[in-house]
């Protein structure tokens, strides 16, 4: 298997800055292929960051929390089940560690 890169824009809320804690949500999954067919499972690491990623959030004056990840079969009325992975991204100002 080979890494993927995914770019995801989320907008903070700031209404409470610096004290908020932003949560941007990942959910991928696949709608032509059955869990018979193709099978979605984060890895025992999870997801990993590349060293510019992690940069460029601290640059922006947040810090990465946590990315809780989970994998997840989608059962529709159909009766056909489709896998999917979600990750949910959550951010806090750097600035709240100086409070």
């Amino acid at each position: 298997m080979r890494p993927v890169r995914i770019v995801i824009p989320c907008k903070p809320n700031v209404r409470m800055f610096p004290f908020d804690v932003t949560t941007c949500k990942l959910m991928m999954s696949s709608y032509a292929f059955t869990t018979k067919e193709l099978l979605y499972e984060w890895n025992q690491q999870g997801i990993w960051q590349d060293e510019d990623a992690v940069d460029y959030i601290e640059d922006a004056g947040f810090m990465l929390l946590e990315i809780p990840v989970s994998n997840l079969t989608l059962n529709y009325s159909t009766g056909q089940a489709f896998s999917a992975i979600t990750g949910d991204f959550k951010s806090a100002s750097s600035h709240l560690s100086s409070f």
